[in-house]
């Protein structure tokens, strides 16, 4: 069950056990609620993602941008970033993926034609993968915290699921434990031979990102390949 409040200019889903009166307060004026954060996590031209209080709790607000007009004309019609991140939270719930708690989300609306949306959602309190091993004190844990992720990603694949933008910034560690962020780009797919494409292409993709990270040394990099390899996911 959940909270829908559906007008021609505003769209809101709220889970009811997050519909307190202090939500409410927010979900009316997301915009407001944003202007007071506790912290900004990111702010560029296709999102702002802050962390704010309510109901003396941290959670977490992520607005969608428009880049341009073109891009703009594109999501009036689109499936929002925030119902998508909405969805597949709890996809990934069913299938015993990590991932944040869906609390809500908002589409300004003009009708049938999406604006800006936003989504809210619990904050995950954990240290990013990328930060994780560019730490030497972490070096002890590397190995399993790899294979955690390694099984991860074999696990979306077996559930016909690609988050397509998978690095290490998008993979909070929790107690040694791999939680998934920003869903806006992933997708389920209907055959198996689909889904294993798509899980070749991320692990590919993966694995080319490490150009990006020079603070993350080349042993890092064997240990992934070594458990790719071992479950047949690179030659």
């Amino acid at each position: 069950m959940k909270m829908i409040d559906c007008k021609w200019n505003k769209l809101t889903i709220c889970q009811p056990q997050f519909h307190t009166q202090k939500m409410q307060v927010v979900l009316q004026d997301v915009d407001s609620a944003m202007q007071t954060p506790l912290k900004i996590l990111k702010d560029d031209p296709t999102s702002t993602v802050v962390v704010v209080s309510v109901d003396d709790e941290p959670i977490v607000i992520k607005r969608s941008n428009t880049k341009g007009v073109l891009h703009g004309l594109r999501r009036l019609v689109c499936t929002s970033r925030a119902k998508k991140n909405w969805h597949y939270a709890k996809r990934l719930a069913l299938a015993n993926i990590k991932t944040f708690e869906p609390i809500a989300y908002v589409e300004d609306r003009f009708g049938p034609f999406k604006k800006r949306s936003y989504f809210i959602c619990s904050l995950i309190k954990g240290i990013d993968a990328l930060h994780f091993f560019s730490q030497i004190n972490y070096q002890s844990q590397w190995e399993v915290v790899a294979q955690k992720i390694v099984e991860l990603i074999q696990q979306l694949g077996d559930e016909h699921l690609s988050h397509r933008d998978l690095n290490l910034s998008n993979i909070i560690l929790v107690k040694e434990q791999p939680y998934l962020i920003d869903l806006d780009s992933m997708r389920q797919y209907r055959w198996r031979l689909h889904a294993n494409r798509a899980t070749q292409h991320a692990v590919k993709r993966f694995m080319e990102n490490w150009q990006d990270y020079p603070e993350i040394s080349a042993q890092v990099a064997q240990i992934f390949t070594s458990h790719f390899q071992a479950r047949g996911l690179l030659c």
